[in-house]
């Protein structure tokens, strides 16, 4: 991947306030992006897709990481209130390669996705990018696939005025089973900051990153598969996460 339409990613697990510091070093470069004024907290649902052999999950181990998964946003009036979906829902295919990758996603209903997978690409109904859909089409057309883990968590997005520079802290990570996203099996790392650019890193955000140490191969998909393989041998105790939908 060497064309600039691809984004390079590097991905931290931190604590908040590693975090909070390199979000002062470069606040005169990027700014919060704040979707709904009334309900600033922001929040996603990102459930994973994968073959009955895991095809996607096993990935891992080769130079082309493959993700194909259904993301969902939530916002709140803040972090104690019940975060509520918004509607918004796409479909997204990511490839990653040695820190660098590229996303199709298609916006679509959570009923049209889910007929599109049982249909194992079929798009009938469907008005999206037609260059998205064919892509997803190509990619479903010889694989069933089924939900296998939901992660939920609290996301802060920030962004250069130029689009070259996205930044995001994930908090408060959760990993559910699809059939129940509602009932937490599992917590992810405290603090999570990915920092995504086209082209080479502009000197001020080497600069800053230079106090980060080195980037992980860090997968909430894996993440969550673990946990989930965990709970079925040892129950996991948790509240519950607040609800996503209004009643």
């Amino acid at each position: 991947m060497t064309s600039e339409r691809y984004e390079t990613e590097h991905k931290y697990r931190l604590p908040p306030t590693r975090a909070e510091r390199f979000l002062a070093a470069t606040d005169r470069e990027l700014s919060p992006l704040i979707y709904d004024t009334r309900r600033p907290t922001s929040y996603t649902r990102t459930t994973y897709l994968d073959t009955p052999s895991l095809a996607y999950r096993h990935s891992n181990q080769q130079s082309m990481q493959r993700r194909l998964r259904i993301r969902e946003y939530a916002s709140s009036l803040g972090p104690d209130d019940p975060p509520i979906l918004t509607g918004a829902c796409y479909l997204e295919l990511k490839l990653s390669e040695a820190g660098r990758r590229v996303k199709t996603r298609l916006r679509a209903t959570p009923v049209e996705i889910a007929a599109f997978i049982a249909r194992s690409g079929h798009l009938r109904g469907i008005n999206g990018d037609p260059s998205a859909c064919a892509v997803l089409r190509g990619e479903l057309r010889d694989r069933a696939v089924a939900p296998r883990v939901s992660v939920w968590y609290r996301r802060r997005s920030f962004r250069r005025d130029d689009q070259r520079v996205r930044v995001t802290v994930d908090a408060d990570i959760k990993f559910a089973d699809p059939s129940s996203p509602h009932d937490a099996l599992g917590r992810g790392p405290e603090c999570v900051l990915e920092i995504k650019h086209f082209g080479v890193a502009p000197d001020w955000l080497r600069d800053a990153m230079a106090s980060l140490g080195v980037p992980e191969s860090l997968s909430k998909y894996e993440l969550g598969m673990r946990a989930i393989e965990m709970a079925r041998t040892i129950p996991y105790r948790s509240n519950r996460p607040a609800r996503s939908e209004s009643a």
